[in-house]
C-alpha cells in the first residue's frame, strides 16, 4: 500500500518500519497520527471474495492517491497546515530519532 501511494509521489520519502510495541512506546496513537495503523482491527480482515466474485472492482491504488493529492493542493493552505489527523513533521522526526538512536 504504501509503495503505491510513494509511487505517485514527487518528494523524495524513505519508509522505516518498526514493531508496534515501539510505536506504542512512544505514545503514538492508532488511526490519529499513523491513519492506516488499527492494530487488531477486524475490519482489516474481513473476506470480501463474495463481493469480488459478484462483480467488485478496485481502482489502482497509485490512481486514488494521485487524486486524492491533486484534490488536497485545492484545498485552502490553512486546512492543509491544520488537519487534525497524522502526526507533525517534527513529531515523526523525533519517533523515527529515538527508533534509530534504539537500534545503535
Amino acid at each position: 500500500m504504501l509503495d503505491q501511494i510513494g509511487s505517485v509521489m514527487t518528494n523524495p520519502y524513505e519508509l522505516t518500519w518498526v514493531p508496534e510495541a515501539f510505536l506504542e512506546a512512544q505514545e503514538l496513537a492508532p488511526w490519529t497520527d499513523l491513519p492506516s495503523w488499527i492494530p487488531g482491527d477486524p475490519l482489516m480482515f474481513v473476506d470480501v471474495s463474495a463481493a469480488v466474485a459478484a462483480g467488485l472492482t478496485f481502482r489502482p491504488l497509485a490512481t486514488t492517491a494521485r487524486d486524492t493529492l491533486e484534490w488536497d493542493k485545492t484545498r485552502p493552505a490553512e486546512e492543509r497546515e491544520n488537519r487534525g489527523f497524522g502526526m507533525s513533521r517534527a513529531r515523526e522526526r523525533e519517533v523515527l530519532d529515538a527508533w534509530h538512536a534504539a537500534q545503535g
